[in-house]
């Protein structure tokens, strides 16, 4: 709701319902600085009031909109001096302000007020024309004031002061009705109580903190009376001796007092200590030329202030000291001092040492044989000259490197640096490459059948291993094969590190051919068979021009005869030149006799005779060892059963060892079947049977055609008729 809203609302109930109105200042508080003294304030004292509304009701929408402060006639009106003004307490967005006179422009204005503090809610300069600070509060507004001095201060004159506020329907525009029953806040009251006692003038004293002590009485104007009393800027009593080291600013107060009439009087001294700034003490920095920019202020002895300037040998300066840029000589370090303090200031004498030049790092690669060098003459950049030298174990060395006296490693050059300048080194490391050995020249001689040799082994003297070899120019492997490579100039190359050159050394190497009897051979002959040429039986081409030895180990001819030369193993042997040995070859030769598989037989058996071993039949001649086969080919042990093996032609042979044949031998076998009269046995017959055949009682097999006899031996026809037959054994015979 707009406050146009609002007023319309407002109004409309008063004159619809009545006034209404009410006070519109709830809470608030007015205190003094210098409460007054058994209801009194002596001439010319100095008094701050303050009024502090905490609670403002806004009847009938009246904002808070200014207070006006009255004094009593024994204040100096001309002293009267206005605090600062509140912030705004609403949301309006306008400033108090302090104003001589407001004249509101509201039906309900009550006339112009002032000068006091007023609210200008839009800020153009009259606050009579617009609405108050809508807000309950709090504000603090204050005055200062001081009681009349000289003859117009007349003892009983009143100091009361009163403070009276205002909404914006009686000093602004708003058409409402006003507050009513606003109090009009008084102060504690008191008047002025003059006496004869003079306290003096005070001043406003400013004195520097290394100022010597000041006699405050002695400062005071207007002729004061001696023998008062001094509080200082704390309230506790002072001795009126102002020790700028010791004692700090404010208001140091002296009051002296009659007796008749009781008064007192008292002036007051602001007094301002300034500190004396403190630049610490002088100090000197060394620093080396290579060093880092350093900070001057650090080489100050104190406790020096932040915030001074730096001036040097060149003028003014950073503070940072770059021995680099920046010269030797004093830099001082001042800071500004406010009056009557004066300004403060140190020095720091700043010497820049050199920086020692050992140079750059270097290398030298020397051979093992060669002449001693000087490092200094490795070194890089511009090395100072006057250095020492120490060796890889840090031992003091001379500067000049020898390869048979001295080992490689990094050799270090070192200039003494002045403090704070460290000592600067630089390294020379020195590689020492060993003279390459190829040993020296040789000659040698292999055989074609020797192992693989390298041929490093065959030089003179103490060879490399990581040479190379060639031959004929072209490269050739270390590892030689007597085998496969040839007599030739060999050439051994140990290529050298620089500085060292290349070494070389030549093998005059000859390969002698080693002879060959061929491999061994078995000869498998038989008693009887022709003459063989040994030489024959070798195998993979044999050289010829060797010579044979028999198992015996006499010579013998190259030609085997089986008749008349014994088994065994015969050696041919090719002779060599040195160094290859003789090459020697066998012969396993193995004579083996004919078989003999005995002479052809037949024999004739019965089916009830016993086995038989043919073997027996075949006749002395026969060897043991043999094997047979049936009359169908197939294998037999040798063994005839009668009546269960087959008829005819069982075969025995002996296999024969090469080049002598099988031999063979037959046993042909006739079996003839045995005759069967069967099997009796008991037969019971009755008188008066029939005629039988006893031949019908036989059990088993029996063979037909045979004869039967009577229990008394007689012939029979074998058939019996009980009736006349007597009981007994008949027997049935078959040839």
């Amino acid at each position: 709701m707009s406050r146009a809203h609002w007023s319309s609302f407002l109004i409309a109930c008063i004159w619809a319902c009545g006034a209404a109105a009410q006070p519109c200042l709830i809470g608030y508080t007015l205190t003094a600085s210098t409460p007054p003294t058994n209801g009194t304030y002596a001439c010319g004292e100095t008094v701050t009031f303050c009024l502090t509304i905490d609670s403002w009701n806004t009847t009938n929408a009246n904002w808070f909109h200014g207070v006006v402060a009255s004094f009593g006639p024994g204040w100096d009106m001309a002293s009267l001096s206005p605090g600062a003004a509140p912030a705004p307490c609403g949301t309006g967005g306008g400033t108090w302000g302090w104003y001589n006179s407001v004249q509101g422009t509201a039906g309900t204005s009550i006339g112009a007020q002032g000068p006091g503090f007023f609210y200008d809610l839009n800020n153009d300069g009259t606050p009579g024309n617009n609405f108050g600070d809508f807000c309950t509060g709090p504000w603090t507004f204050c005055w200062t004031i001081s009681v009349l001095s000289g003859p117009a201060c007349v003892n009983g004159l009143d100091l009361g002061v009163s403070v009276n506020t205002f909404g914006d329907s009686e000093t602004g525009s708003w058409g409402s009705t006003g507050c009513t029953g606003d109090v009009i806040v008084p102060s504690t009251p008191a008047v002025i109580q003059s006496c004869a006692a003079n306290a003096g003038i005070g001043a406003p004293l400013t004195v520097c903190s290394t100022s010597p002590p000041i006699d405050l009485f002695a400062t005071l104007g207007g002729g004061p009376d001696a023998g008062g009393t001094w509080t200082d800027a704390n309230g506790a009593p002072s001795n009126g001796l102002l020790d700028p080291l010791v004692n700090g600013s404010g208001n140091y107060t002296y009051t002296v007092g009659t007796v008749v009439p009781p008064c007192s009087s008292s002036s007051v001294i602001a007094v301002t200590v300034i500190q004396q700034p403190d630049a610490g003490n002088s100090g000197s920095l060394t620093l080396c030329a290579s060093n880092a920019p350093a900070t001057l202020v650090t080489s100050l002895l104190g406790t020096p202030d932040a915030g001074g300037t730096w001036s040097g040998p060149s003028g003014p300066s950073s503070g940072t000291m770059d021995p680099a840029v920046d010269p030797s000589g004093t830099y001082t370090y001042t800071i500004a001092a406010a009056a009557p303090c004066v300004n403060a200031s140190a020095d720091v004498l700043v010497t820049i040492n050199p920086s020692p030049n050992a140079g750059g790092p270097g290398v030298l690669s020397i051979c093992s044989d060669g002449a001693a060098e000087t490092l200094f003459t490795h070194l890089t950049g511009t090395p100072s000259n006057g250095g020492t030298w120490s060796g890889p174990s840090g031992s003091a060395w001379s500067g000049t490197y020898d390869p048979a006296l001295d080992t490689p490693g990094n050799y270090t050059y070192t200039i003494a640096g002045t403090a704070p300048c460290p000592n600067s080194s630089a390294l020379v490391s020195v590689t020492e490459n060993q003279l390459p050995l190829a040993g020296a020249d040789a000659v040698s001689t292999l055989c074609s059948s020797s192992a693989p040799v390298l041929l490093t082994s065959l030089l003179e003297g103490t060879p490399d291993a990581n040479g190379t070899w060639t031959v004929g120019g072209l490269p050739t492997p270390a590892l030689f094969d007597p085998a496969v490579g040839g007599s030739g100039s060999y050439t051994y190359s140990v290529a050298g590190l620089a500085p060292c050159p290349n070494a070389q050394a030549t093998l005059t190497l000859s390969v002698v051919q080693q002879p060959w009897a061929g491999t061994d051979g078995t000869l498998n002959v038989c008693v009887g068979s022709v003459a063989v040429d040994l030489t024959t039986v070798l195998g993979n081409a044999p050289d010829a021009g060797g010579t044979w030895s028999d198992p015996a180990g006499a010579a013998t001819a190259a030609l085997f005869d089986p008749a008349t030369d014994a088994a065994g193993i015969y050696t041919y042997t090719v002779p060599a030149n040195v160094p290859c040995v003789a090459a020697t070859a066998t012969v396993l030769v193995n004579v083996s006799e004919q078989p003999s598989a005995g002479t052809n037989a037949a024999i004739q058996l019965c089916s009830t005779d016993p086995p038989t071993v043919l073997f027996a039949e075949l006749g002395p001649t026969a060897q043991p060892g043999g094997t047979w086969a049936d009359p169908s080919g197939a294998a037999h042990d040798g063994t005839f059963l009668p009546g269960a093996s087959a008829n005819g032609f069982y075969t025995y042979t002996i296999i024969g060892i090469a080049p002598c044949t099988n031999a063979s031998a037959n046993v042909h076998v006739t079996t003839f079947a045995a005759t069967d009269p069967g099997v009796g046995g008991p037969l019971a017959l009755c008188s008066s049977a029939s005629i039988t055949n006893l031949s019908a009682s036989l059990t088993g097999n029996p063979t037909p055609d045979g004869i039967w006899t009577t229990p008394s031996g007689g012939a029979f026809s074998g058939s019996i008729d009980p009736a006349t037959a007597s009981s007994g054994n008949y027997t049935y015979t078959v040839s």
